[in-house]
């Protein structure tokens, strides 16, 4: 299978976390909502190791500036949800006012991060497979929440479930196509633009972990959220080993 077309895949697995979290609100409210806060919590560990096993230290290795980029990405990402005053996961409960342009705002901001999770997987995959296999796993694992909080704030704003269903595809949708654009362009760009990027990546997933995820953790304050955010922690330096091949060269002896 060609290589563009393996990550376009790779990538729309990723964005179908959207979709199954979606249908887990729709099918089973109840177990989604007593859950969620479970999901977050791994999925805040996930972005942790991804950011500071992986990403970071291979943006540090390809361009000296990397951190820039990094702090960059971050306050970026910062101003746009400042702007557009979306991407808030918890609106739903914290505000009794239930508009329609508020469901219509969350879907332009939750698009704008997906397609962000798209660029971050495309620019992994751009340093190597196994960058790029981590970048995906990454994005899923914190997709299925954010499916839910879709689903729930247009629920919120009394969109008719036809219209969650739609909309919920179409963010997800979001994902591999801003990939693919991804890996077109950056095979035309120096390995220092590239580490640039990566940066700019962590920069973001930064911010979606310590702005968006982490808060919501503290919702439900138990013990059992620091254990989930260690196993995700856990995952991803297994997976450091897995990818840098140590683990796969003791199978294959």
């Amino acid at each position: 299978m060609d290589m563009k077309l393996t990550i376009f895949f790779y990538s729309l697995l990723a964005g179908i976390g959207g979709i199954i979290g979606m249908s887990i609100l729709i099918i089973s409210e109840k177990w989604a909502r007593k859950n969620s806060i479970k999901l977050i919590s791994l999925s805040v560990g996930i972005f942790l190791g991804l950011i500071f096993l992986h990403f970071l230290p291979e943006a540090i290795a390809l361009n000296h500036n990397a951190l820039w980029f990094t702090l960059g990405g971050f306050l970026l990402f910062y101003l746009l949800e400042s702007v557009m005053l979306v991407h808030s996961h918890t609106d739903e409960e914290e505000t009794g006012k239930r508009h329609h342009s508020f469901g219509t705002l969350a879907v332009i901001g939750l698009s704008l991060h997906s397609a962000f999770d798209g660029l971050s997987i495309g620019v992994g995959f751009e340093v190597s497979d196994g960058l790029g296999y981590l970048a995906t796993f990454g994005v899923l694992a914190h997709k299925i929440p954010d499916g839910i909080a879709i689903a729930s704030i247009l629920f919120f704003a009394k969109e008719l479930r036809k219209t969650v269903i739609n909309y919920s595809i179409l963010i997800s949708l979001i994902t591999p196509i801003a990939t693919l654009f991804t890996i077109l362009w950056v095979k035309n760009v120096s390995i220092e633009t590239v580490g640039a990027l990566l940066a700019f990546s962590s920069g973001f997933f930064t911010y979606i972990a310590a702005s968006d995820l982490i808060p919501q953790t503290h919702r439900e304050r138990s013990f059992q959220n620091f254990l989930y955010i260690i196993i995700g922690i856990g995952i991803m330096f297994l997976a450091k080993g897995l990818f840098d091949g140590k683990i796969i060269q003791k199978f294959l002896g």
